[in-house]
């Protein structure tokens, strides 16, 4: 007897887990929605949660997000970093400053099931701000496979003075 109250039991508690489940799949049913999508997740005001989950469900299992730093004696470095990682430190910083991410221009590549995604963004602390604080493009690689697109890389390179965005990735005004 006990072991059939405690199979009920088990049977309700995850019954009702699985319930509480989002469904995520048409933040990833094509290219678009996952790029538009990934910007979305990390913009926000400050004091807004985000929903990590969601950004956690746009990507592969063995994704990397990549951005180049630049020390203080000129040398340039690859830094990486897991999708959960970002989340659980980057994460906590746009939650508390407020960060919007905003997407000015794309260039796209398909072929088969990997896609090439260059989009030049901007950055501002909050959505009012008029002029932006920088400037980069994401270089995002993605694959489909059962029905949705996944995001393998983001490898984000930062404007600078001595490495401006090319003109071909601008928006034509």
């Amino acid at each position: 007897m006990k072991k059939l109250i405690l199979f009920i039991c088990l049977s309700f508690f995850f019954s009702n887990l699985k319930a509480q489940e989002k469904d995520y799949s048409a933040y990833t049913k094509d290219i678009n929605s996952t790029i538009n999508t990934l910007y979305e997740v990390i913009s926000g005001p400050a004091g807004k949660k985000r929903d990590w989950n969601l950004f956690l469900h746009l990507y592969h299992p063995k994704a990397n997000l990549i951005h180049s730093v630049r020390s203080k004696t000129g040398k340039d470095s690859l830094v990486f970093i897991s999708p959960r990682e970002f989340s659980e430190t980057h994460g906590i910083w746009m939650e508390k400053n407020g960060f919007f991410e905003r997407e000015i221009h794309r260039t796209q590549n398909v072929f088969g099931t990997n896609a090439q995604v260059f989009t030049t963004y901007e950055i501002r602390m909050t959505k009012e701000q008029e002029k932006p604080t920088l400037r980069g493009i994401n270089n995002i690689q993605l694959y489909y496979e059962n029905g949705r697109w996944y995001v393998l890389t983001v490898y984000w390179l930062r404007e600078t003075a001595e490495n401006p965005i090319p003109k071909e990735y601008l928006p034509k005004n």
